[in-house]
């Protein structure tokens, strides 16, 4: 059956679509499934086979133009190559990273060079030498007192700020100032800002430009969508807050598109880094005459080393001798340093003194100084020295040049000769000394006595021979008689010593041959021809005489014993010493 002319057919329903998977691209926006016509098969098939691979085309493409992801995946690639392998990257970047340090080390080497060269000749000049000064008055370091007289001005710190937000893009300092929370810095200039605009009801657009801290002056300049503070120390030139507006200028031309979508992240302005960094300047007094040392600092020099060798060396000197004087005084028996010190510009000396110690005044001039520039106090005290007990027991007891004074122990020994009164004085005072606990006597008769008994054997010991039946000297008798005079000057001179009174007797003697009478008259003649013979050369102090010996009846028992029975000898007398002078 035809249907009726003049109707139009019934269009065929569309076929209905197919449910997209999950994998399928996401729907279209109804605009544009409005403007596209229908999906056919071919298209539909395309959708089904190929939809996984064009959303994860899709997905890497959003992820490439994505800057933080595509920093996180660099930054990961990198630390696995390292960790596998960092040869390869630290070939890549030695051509980079090889001139960038040798640049770095050789300015510091340079600002190191000049640092040193502007500390040297500051210190060899006035004003150098005065800054020294005050730097030890003060307590401070020599570099902060040499900053703070030759610093015009230092830009020590410069904030980068978002105006908006009040978050810090970019913070730089110089190397020797230690900043304190940056960001909190930051945030405080946008909050003081706002503050001033509303406390004085002014236009937005204006600011606050200037702020003073102690040492430290704060400009802020603004921008359209960032602020630029610079923290001086100093007074800058209007020079200064000209380059703060290029720099800022110069920084939101730069960053634009940055600044128009900022989100908080600031690692982008780490671009400008090298603007900011050209703002940390500093100037200083004195730069141009670097390298020059003025005549007046020879001049100072030659004038400082004058004084010194004019003053130091004499006080050097001076304090030489006066630590030789200490350690004199400090080694002298009898004296015990107490204090020793310099007090108002003289030494003073403070200790115990024995009275029979040595006179520090003595030992001072030995040292060649003088009473004005030392002054000694000393106590007297009493010393219980071995010597010192000795020393007092001779000033008290005041014994005869025959009488020796030793101490064992705490014992005081009074050997020799002396007269009976003597002894009898020294017993009664002895125990009563300082440092004598007990008394002990050795009495000799003065031919006993050490330094004397040898004199008189050696004189008694000599003979003066005479031929038999002959009372005249022959030239060996002359000879010999010589020798005994010397013998009996010697001794002379020591009995004087020990004021002993020396007396010889010249006692001749002859054999048994001939008659009696004949030999008693050759002893005496004998005896006073060998007196008169030497009494020119025997002191005159000496008490001599001529005396005869009796004769001896036992036989000779040779030619020897007889010849020496033909003689004449001197006998030795010493009575016992006189009295000792009394003490005054």
């Amino acid at each position: 059956m035809t249907p009726d002319v003049g109707v139009p057919p019934k269009p065929a329903p569309p076929a209905p679509a197919a449910a997209p998977e999950a994998t399928s691209p996401a729907a279209e926006p109804p605009s544009r499934r409005a403007a596209e016509p229908p999906p056919d098969g071919l298209t539909r098939l395309r959708a089904i086979i190929l939809g996984r691979e064009r959303d994860a085309i899709r997905r890497l493409e959003q992820r490439m133009e994505d800057p933080a992801a595509l920093a996180q995946a660099v930054e990961r690639a990198l630390t696995t190559s390292v960790r596998r392998d960092p040869r390869p990257l630290a070939d890549a970047l030695f051509p980079v990273m090889g001139p960038a340090i040798r640049r770095a080390i050789s300015q510091a080497l340079a600002g190191l060079l000049q640092s040193v060269n502007s500390a040297l000749e500051q210190s060899f000049s006035l004003q150098g030498l005065a800054w020294r000064w005050e730097a030890l008055r003060t307590g401070s370091s020599y570099g902060e007192v040499v900053l703070r007289h030759t610093l015009l001005y230092r830009v020590e710190q410069v904030f980068l700020v978002h105006r908006e937000s009040g978050l810090l893009l970019a913070h730089l300092t110089t190397p020797t100032v230690d900043a304190q929370a940056p960001d909190m810095v930051a945030g405080m200039l946008t909050a003081i800002q706002d503050f001033a605009r509303d406390s004085f009801q002014v236009a937005q657009e204006e600011m606050l430009e200037t702020m003073q801290v102690g040492e430290l002056t704060v400009w802020v300049e603004q921008g359209s969508r960032t602020l630029l503070a610079a923290v001086i120390r100093g007074h800058a030139p209007v020079e200064l807050r000209v380059e703060l507006q290029r720099t800022l200028e110069g920084i939101e031309l730069e960053h634009a598109p940055e600044l128009t979508r900022f989100n908080g992240d600031a690692s982008v302005f780490n671009r400008s880094r090298p603007r900011l960094e050209a703002l940390l300047l500093m100037e200083t007094r004195g730069q141009a005459g670097a390298g020059k040392t003025p005549w007046r600092t020879w001049i100072l020099l030659t004038v400082a080393l004058a004084l010194l060798l004019y003053f130091g060396i004499p006080a050097m000197i001076r304090q030489h001798r006066w630590e030789q004087y200490l350690t004199r005084l400090r080694g002298e028996p009898g004296l015990v340093v107490v204090h020793a010190a310099r007090e108002n510009g003289r030494y003073v000396v403070r200790g115990l003194r024995d009275p029979l110690a040595g006179d520090p005044a003595a030992i001072l001039q030995q040292h060649r100084l003088t009473d004005e520039e030392v002054q000694g106090q000393w106590q007297p005290y009493v010393a219980l020295l071995p010597g010192f007990v000795l020393r007092r027991a001779e000033r008290a007891l005041a014994p005869p040049p025959t009488i020796t004074l030793s101490l064992s122990g705490d014992t005081l020994v009074a050997a020799g000769a002396a007269p009976l009164a003597w002894f009898s004085r020294a017993g009664g005072m002895a125990p009563a000394l300082s440092g004598v606990g007990s008394y002990v006597e050795h009495r000799m008769a003065p031919r006993e006595l050490p330094g004397l008994a040898q004199l008189v054997a050696a004189v008694e010991a000599r003979r003066v021979l005479f031929a038999s039946g002959s009372a005249s000297l022959d030239s060996a008798a002359i000879q010999e008689a010589e020798a005994l005079a010397g013998e009996i000057s010697r001794l002379d001179s020591a009995a004087t010593l020990l004021r002993l009174q020396l007396g010889v007797v010249f006692a001749g003697s002859a054999d048994d041959v001939g008659n009696e009478d004949i030999n008693e008259r050759l002893r005496q003649l004998r005896g006073e021809a060998v007196r008169e013979r030497l009494l020119p050369r025997l002191p005159p102090t000496l008490l001599s005489g001529a005396a005869t010996l009796p004769p001896d009846t036992t036989a000779a028992p040779d030619q020897a014993a007889r010849a020496l029975r033909r003689s004449v000898r001197a006998l030795v007398s010493l009575p016992d010493p006189a009295a000792p002078e009394p003490v005054p």
